[in-house]
């Protein structure tokens, strides 16, 4: 294919609705502007082709999944023009639809999603999961609230009848489940939100920069922890909703990170882990030497008793 240009209708290969299983292999499309178009396609094969574009070269998958792109020659004067996230484009797409719609590409195509979406719009990925993680941190207060009245009365009665030091402690946690504390969930979710994203962003490409595995930089990082993160709105779910959102993250964020940064989904399993396995050696660690501690003061304990003719 060579010399098609002038606007959104020319595309060098095309697989529209209900495209399934096809295979585009062995051709050169030359000063083609948009060479690749796939719109509601699935499962089909991209592979050893040459594409030669003067300027930017626009390769579009919308409503598509499944596909294998590989062994591909692309050159590019203008670079390769990655496509921005629905939730980018709130301002023409409405709000909540562009909000459903990305939701929906990074829970179910997150590798899709993640090789084509655009690393420097981190600003909408960050907005996106303080947002949902907010929602999610939210109903889990106001489900605690709901179902904290009868823990409260039962954790009233029982430091009625407890030494006063013991008391306190239980009103402490009854102060937790409080009306009071619950407000101040809701008020702190965002910012707690943002601050989490940019910490886990932080830590993540910390290690992948030890591992040589940063060839985007941050934003390309922070925006995968961003819209990853927006999986904790799952939390509107009672009981099972933040355990599920977590796993579903991690998921996420593994290969997200190994498509956006283009380090592969072992270098980024690698980064998401080693944080969590330094932690636990770490707490590991401090256990060891709190146990340490305890026997220490034990021995001594007892020395001193044995000392004063009393025993233990």
């Amino acid at each position: 294919v060579r010399g098609v240009a002038g606007g959104k209708a020319a595309h060098g290969y095309y697989i529209d609705e209900l495209g399934e299983n096809c295979m585009v292999e062995g051709n050169a499309a030359v000063d083609c502007e948009w060479p690749v178009h796939m719109h509601m396609a699935a499962n089909n094969t991209i592979r050893n082709n040459l594409f030669v574009c003067k300027g930017l070269c626009h390769w579009t998958f919308p409503r598509s999944k499944g596909f294998v792109v590989e062994k591909n020659v692309v050159f590019a004067a203008g670079g390769i023009q990655e496509l921005p996230a629905p939730f980018a484009e709130r301002s023409t797409r409405g709000f909540f639809p562009s909000l459903v719609e990305t939701a929906k590409l990074v829970a179910t195509q997150p590798a899709d999603f993640f090789r084509r979406v655009r690393v420097d719009q981190a600003g909408s990925a960050v907005l996106f999961g303080v947002l949902l993680a907010s929602l999610g941190t939210i109903a889990g207060a106001v489900y605690g609230w709901l179902g904290s009245s009868a823990s409260l009365s039962a954790m009233e009665e029982m430091a009625a009848g407890l030494p006063e030091p013991q008391a306190r402690i239980f009103r402490g946690l009854g102060g937790m489940m409080s009306g009071a504390f619950t407000v101040g969930q809701l008020v702190t979710a965002p910012l707690f939100a943002l601050i989490g994203i940019y910490l886990s962003a932080a830590l993540l490409h910390l290690v992948l920069l030890v591992l040589r595995a940063t060839p985007r930089r941050f934003d390309a990082t922070l925006t995968t922890v961003g819209y990853a993160y927006g999986l904790f709105g799952l939390g509107v779910l009672p009981l099972c909703g933040g355990p599920v959102a977590l796993v579903w993250y991690l998921a996420v964020v593994i290969i997200g990170l190994g498509e956006a940064q283009r380090c592969g989904a072992g270098k980024a399993a690698v980064a998401v882990f080693a944080p969590v396995l330094l932690a636990c050696v770490c707490c590991c660690g401090a256990v060891g030497l709190g146990g340490a501690g305890a026997v220490q003061a034990l021995k001594e304990l007892a020395d001193t008793a044995k000392d004063q003719g009393t025993s233990l």
